[in-house]
């Protein structure tokens, strides 16, 4: 049987509204050497179920995106098996993760704590760290500081989704776009600040 990896971080998050926050953090937390598990990027074919919470299992850090609706579900009352970010902090709780809410422009928790299931209810105990596009650097510092992971310095990020690359040059030499086949633009250093 194969060694199942682990990971420094685990991030959760609802696909509506937090995507592209968990995608920034993904790729800068690679970047600084941390081992990442992002569901779109590191989970490949196989039973999503098991695999999900066994990286919930074997992470150090449990990094969760709380945006303006991110319990909008659970308050709603889906059912737990239908409600993925609850099952995800529902099982970092039940393990003991260090559990960072990342706490979204909008967010707040519900007024009465115990209209929150009882299995997740504790998360509203844990320090987090207030995101701000404004002052992103003090925030993502704030966040590597909640981090009880340790960097690898032998860690490198892999660019996702990107078929056949062309850097365009400006004058300075210095790449400003990066475009893939299908011609779509992505900005590189101002989408993914280097922080």
């Amino acid at each position: 049987m194969a060694q199942e990896k682990k990971y420094d971080v685990f991030i959760s998050y609802r696909r509506e509204g937090g995507t592209d926050v968990a995608l920034h953090l993904y790729y800068l937390l690679n970047r600084d050497g941390y081992s990442v598990s992002f569901d779109l990027d590191t989970l490949h074919a196989g039973e999503f179920a098991p695999e999900l919470l066994s990286r919930v299992d074997n992470c150090t850090d449990f990094v969760i995106i709380l945006n303006k609706d991110a319990f909008k579900r659970t308050l709603d009352g889906a059912p737990k098996e239908e409600d993925w970010l609850r099952i995800e902090l529902s099982r970092a709780i039940e393990k003991r993760k260090n559990i960072i809410p990342i706490l979204m422009e909008g967010f707040e928790f519900p007024k009465n704590n115990e209209q929150l299931p009882q299995d997740i209810r504790e998360v509203v105990n844990f320090n987090g760290a207030e995101y701000s596009k404004r002052y992103f650097k003090a925030f993502y510092a704030e966040l590597k500081e909640f981090l009880s992971s340790e960097p690898n310095a032998q860690t490198s990020i892999v660019m996702p989704c990107v078929k056949t690359v062309t850097l365009v040059h400006d004058t300075l030499n210095t790449p400003n776009l990066i475009r893939n086949a299908k011609h779509h633009v992505y900005l590189h250093a101002a989408y993914y600040p280097k922080y």
